[in-house]
């Protein structure tokens, strides 16, 4: 028997298109210098990532990352132009300043939701943003476009500094995964989300800033994880009344908490106040009674800063 056979070469193309469905977009990328076969194979992957970050280098000058965003921009135009698979499904395009290509980024998107993608991700945020400086300069650098408001089969939305319209939103009726990162929020706004999107089973915040206080609650609340990160309330006073949560992750700063959840399905939490450095009682009081909601969750994650007071 020839030791070197190459067994690929008996699977049929659909075999090896399922395979490649397998793959993350980089990973499946990096299949095409296996044979002349490979060579296209991957261009059928149906989870697709533009990142713009593969193409530029942020430490660059300016004229040298606008002469790598536009070679980004067209090969995402070449790739799109050849993709011949009726459905993906999942879609992240990530561009640092859509701004002066925002018509290519509403093709991008258009592209996803004509395939009915299921799990969409636009990330327009910049790298060089500070997390500790959060406020109106850091505004959102791209509208979601009005096509994806009627696209009612999403399933998981993840938005960093891309603005949505609030009562278009609510037609997300089978969203169960969401998150947003980078923009200007208000209290009523995430309320809203949780009384129109009851199949919401997953919250992220991440880097977002002017919420009034955090306020997570609501009779049929079926949310199973939630993650604080970074974000920058007005009130340091955080409410969480979810009695299907199994993860909790907060990152910010020390505030009053108060926790109510079933605590035969916790499971994990991740608590990090590194943003703190005063040390006082009063804080390790707060910080006792935060522990004490929580038990007696299966694994538990804290910074050292938690563990100095």
């Amino acid at each position: 028997m020839d030791r070197n056979f190459d067994m690929f070469m008996k699977l049929t193309d659909h075999i090896l298109f399922i395979i490649i469905s397998f793959l993350s977009f980089k990973e499946a990328a990096r299949t095409c210098v296996l044979s002349k076969r490979w060579r296209h194979v991957w261009r059928a992957t149906k989870r697709i990532e533009f990142d713009e970050r593969f193409f530029v280098s942020v430490g660059e000058s300016d004229e040298s990352q606008e002469t790598q965003r536009r070679v980004f921009i067209h090969f995402v135009r070449q790739w799109m132009e050849n993709y011949r698979e009726p459905n993906i499904e999942s879609f992240q395009l990530t561009c640092l300043k859509p701004g002066d290509f925002r018509g290519e980024m509403e093709l991008c998107i258009a592209f996803a939701i004509k395939r009915n993608v299921k799990v969409l991700g636009l990330d327009f945020s910049d790298p060089t943003w500070r997390e500790d400086d959060l406020d109106h300069d850091h505004a959102a650098l791209f509208d979601l476009p009005l096509n994806v408001y009627g696209h009612a089969v999403l399933e998981s939305l993840k938005l960093f500094s891309c603005s949505f319209r609030l009562p278009e939103f609510m037609n997300f009726g089978a969203l169960k995964d969401l998150s947003l990162g980078w923009l200007e929020l208000r209290m009523s706004v995430i309320e809203a989300i949780l009384v129109n999107c009851r199949l919401l089973e997953s919250l992220s915040l991440n880097k977002c800033w002017n919420i009034e206080q955090l306020d997570i609650k609501g009779p049929n609340l079926r949310l199973r994880s939630l993650v604080i990160d970074k974000c920058k309330f007005l009130e340091g006073w955080y409410a969480i009344e979810a009695p299907n949560l199994r993860f909790l992750k907060y990152s910010g700063a020390v505030g009053f908490f108060e926790v109510e959840i079933n605590r035969d399905c916790m499971e994990e939490a991740d608590l990090d106040f590194g943003l703190e450095f005063e040390f006082n009682e009063a804080l390790g009081d707060v910080l006792c009674g935060l522990l004490e909601q929580l038990y007696p969750i299966r694994i538990l994650t804290v910074c050292s800063y938690m563990l100095q007071v």
